[in-house]
């Protein structure tokens, strides 16, 4: 019996070449045929938007530095002049402070009357061992000028406000003794007036021409003994 010489098989389809790969546009062959990568290039968009975010922070910068001028300027004032006029809203009621003060005073609380030029500054009333009425004026020059009332113008009061006291004069205001002081040492120029009443003492002190401090010293004393 013969043997059959077994069939070849059949040879299998050829698969397809699988396709090369996409390149990517951002690399191009070298002289040498190396791949390079060429660098990426922002987007106008990109460019817009950072351009705008530095904008907006310069703008909020420049709001906030307005604001704090504003509001400097209405804390601190425009400038720095003294006789800049303050409206009469916002001026100090003297008068109401006083009447609150003669209340519990152990003397008559004093109000000298001034001109409109005398700019108040402080009307302050404080009790305990030594009570004391104190009233603070912007005087017509700029300078201050301080009132200070006791039952008793005292030595501690004259060595906290005119330090090392001379005595320049004596003389008497409406049948009221008084005395001219001058300090000395380093508050040398300071120029005061002690005058002691019935139960009362005023002293007037500051930087100031000795006219001025007297025509004070005069309209607390009228007011005093009215």
């Amino acid at each position: 019996m013969g043997f059959m010489s077994p069939t070849p098989a059949s040879p299998s389809p050829a698969e397809p070449d699988a396709p090369a790969a996409a390149v990517p546009s951002s690399e191009v062959e070298d002289a040498d045929g190396a791949g390079a990568e060429r660098p990426a290039q922002a987007s106008h968009y990109a460019m817009t938007k950072k351009n705008s975010s530095v904008r907006n922070i310069v703008w909020a910068l420049a709001v906030i530095m307005a604001f704090v001028v504003v509001l400097a300027m209405l804390f601190f004032g425009v400038g720095n002049d003294p006789d800049r006029s303050i409206p009469e809203s916002s001026r100090l009621d003297v008068t109401a402070s006083a009447e609150r003060a003669a209340g519990v005073a152990p003397f008559p609380v004093i109000v000298p009357e001034l001109s409109a030029q005398w700019t108040p500054r402080l009307a302050e009333y404080t009790g305990g061992a030594d009570p004391r009425w104190e009233l603070r004026y912007t005087a017509p020059s700029g300078a201050l000028v301080t009132v200070i009332e006791q039952e008793t113008v005292d030595a501690a009061l004259l060595a906290s406000a005119v330090p090392g006291p001379t005595v320049e004069d004596e003389y008497t205001v409406s049948g009221v003794p008084c005395q001219q002081l001058r300090s000395s040492g380093e508050a040398e120029g300071t120029r005061a007036l002690s005058c002691q009443g019935e139960g009362w003492g005023i002293l007037v002190h500051g930087d100031e021409d000795l006219d001025q401090l007297r025509l004070v010293a005069e309209a607390s004393i009228a007011d005093a003994q009215a």
